[in-house]
């Protein structure tokens, strides 16, 4: 795709892949410079570029750029990441009827048996902890809820595989760390919230919220 298709006012530059994590080699990419918990991707823009990068989406200045690197400053990596990894990937979420399961326990098995049911009249896929399935397709499990390009990308391998219907896990980390802002869920199932994942959110207002 086109960087003139997903961005005003840039380069007319052939993108193949979009990246996060500065340490996975993408030829051609688009780096998205997110700011995690524990590591800003400002801060590895060098190793970005070594890796395949000749755009560089961000929000804070960048020392030393390059002439042969285009720069697009935005407000909100985080959503430019969405928005963009959505129209890249064709809008996937908006072919599919998607059922997102959420909550503490049982997303696995809620989700399992939606797609088992469901499946039975449409075809219909899974993404969760118990991994990658639709059709004939059996994939390992990325992360219960994938990355933004990883899921993205599995909606459309989905969407050209004729499956028509996606069950798939949203865990509060997923949710809150903004990795399913740009899916367009028709469905939304709460099973239940009990004192896991603490750790992570702090309290249990915290954990609801999410």
């Amino acid at each position: 795709m086109k960087l003139n298709e997903l961005f005003e006012n840039v380069p007319d530059i052939e993108i193949e892949s979009l990246f996060a994590d500065s340490r996975k080699k993408r030829k051609n990419s688009i780096f998205f410079c997110i700011k995690g918990m524990m590591f800003d991707g400002h801060n590895f823009v060098e190793q970005a570029i070594e890796n395949g990068a000749i755009v560089i989406v961000h929000s804070e200045p960048i020392e030393d750029m390059r002439e042969d690197i285009t720069y697009i400053k935005v407000k909100d990596v985080l959503e430019t990441y969405n928005q963009v990894a959505d129209a890249f990937y064709g809008h996937p979420s908006s072919n599919l009827i998607m059922f997102g399961v959420t909550g503490t326990n049982g997303k696995s098995s809620t989700a399992s048996i939606i797609r088992d049911i469901v499946n039975e009249t449409r075809p219909t896929g899974y993404i969760g902890t118990i991994g990658i399935e639709y059709g004939s397709v059996k994939l390992p499990p990325v992360l219960t809820t994938p990355d933004i390009d990883d899921l993205h990308g599995i909606l459309k391998d989905m969407v050209d595989a004729g499956i028509e219907v996606c069950a798939m896990e949203a865990s509060s980390m997923g949710i809150e760390q903004g990795r399913v802002d740009s899916v367009d869920f028709d469905v939304a199932i709460f099973t239940n919230l009990t004192h896991d994942h603490l750790d992570y959110h702090g309290t249990m207002n915290n954990y609801f919220y999410a």
